[in-house]
């Protein structure tokens, strides 16, 4: 039922495919929905920890594109999965579009109190 058989490993193939490899509209929309919750979450943690609001956007920028190119790197080595640098761009998106709603929910809350 598995097939054993080793893929060949040709690194021009591997990175032509991730910087070509196309992507649907529901994968756009899915992988910057996917990034929300994880934006939104980190801005709390960092405002907590008294970071200022470009900080916090900035530290949400960061590790959510050294997160999402860790999985990117990971789907490498899958054959089923395919990687491509438009999904680093859509989850950092995603990360940051989490992080801005969290700040503007926060001082509105925060303004009508």
């Amino acid at each position: 039922p598995f097939n054993f058989t080793p893929i060949a490993f040709d690194l021009r193939t591997i990175v032509r495919s991730f910087f070509l490899h196309p992507s649907n509209l529901n994968d756009l929309i899915g992988n910057v929905v996917f990034f929300l919750p994880f934006g939104f979450g980190l801005a709390r943690l960092s405002r907590q920890r008294g970071f200022n609001y470009s900080g916090v956007i900035l530290i949400t920028a960061f590790l959510s594109s050294a997160l999402s190119l860790t999985v990117e790197t990971l789907q490498l080595f899958l054959p089923s999965r395919s990687s491509s640098v438009i999904d680093i761009c859509t989850n950092t998106t995603g990360g940051v579009l989490g992080t801005i709603s969290y700040l503007i929910g926060r001082a509105k809350i925060l303004v009508n109190h």
